[in-house]
């Protein structure tokens, strides 16, 4: 859903992880996921769409599952706006959704100029000068002809997200974006924890097809 209550140029990113490479626009839906944003959702986008001068694009695919907007968590400025939001499905329990707020958390950004969103998350663009750059691993993917870098890892959080998350962040012109989804066991090749890498991919590819669209 796109909303243009004002001027500018919003997108936000996509990765596929398998292959992590090559034009990944393509292939079946991920379990897990729904089309189309919720009516709060869409209610939510619109508000912020009202805050800023960039346009604001509605996540045309979410987790499954209703979505919470985040208290406190939402908001548009002049050259940026987000979107902090949370999905049961994406807990690792009912309990634990309930008690702690990172559970099934997940996020979308944008920020102008495009720069500044590696500089806040990735710590090779941050630190270029480091060794092992702290455990964060990166990959690219490329959907629809977009290029996006994909961040794993245990500190891929910095700055414009909270920490411990996978994050795709690309850039359209002189505008940045990020789509991201909070990762419980960041840094650990378990089933458990390679999940949200994919679903975060499927928000990011949603994004992306409907900007170049």
């Amino acid at each position: 859903m796109r909303l243009t209550l004002s001027a500018g140029l919003i997108a936000l990113l996509s990765l596929g992880l398998p292959g992590c490479g090559g034009d990944d626009d393509q292939g079946d839906r991920l379990a897990g996921v729904v089309s189309g944003p919720p009516a709060n959702l869409i209610e939510e986008c619109k508000k912020v769409a009202r805050q800023t001068k960039l346009t604001v694009y509605c996540p045309p695919v979410a987790p499954e599952g209703p979505v919470q907007i985040q208290a406190n968590g939402t908001w548009g400025e002049k050259f940026s706006y987000g979107l902090s939001l949370r999905s049961e499905s994406l807990a690792h329990s009912e309990r634990a959704f309930a008690q702690r707020p990172e559970e099934g958390h997940w996020a979308v950004v944008a920020i102008r100029p495009a720069r500044l969103v590696g500089k806040n998350v990735d710590l090779r663009v941050r630190y270029p000068h480091a060794g092992r750059h702290f455990g964060q691993q990166r990959h690219f993917i490329t959907v629809n002809g977009v290029r996006a870098t994909v961040l794993t890892g245990k500190t891929t959080g910095a700055g414009l997200v909270s920490s411990d998350h996978v994050i795709i962040y690309w850039r359209i012109g002189d505008t940045g974006y990020l789509a991201s989804v909070h990762d419980r066991f960041p840094g650990r090749a378990s089933d458990q924890s390679r999940r949200y890498a994919p679903v975060a991919a499927e928000i990011a590819k949603g994004l992306i097809r409907q900007m170049v669209e």
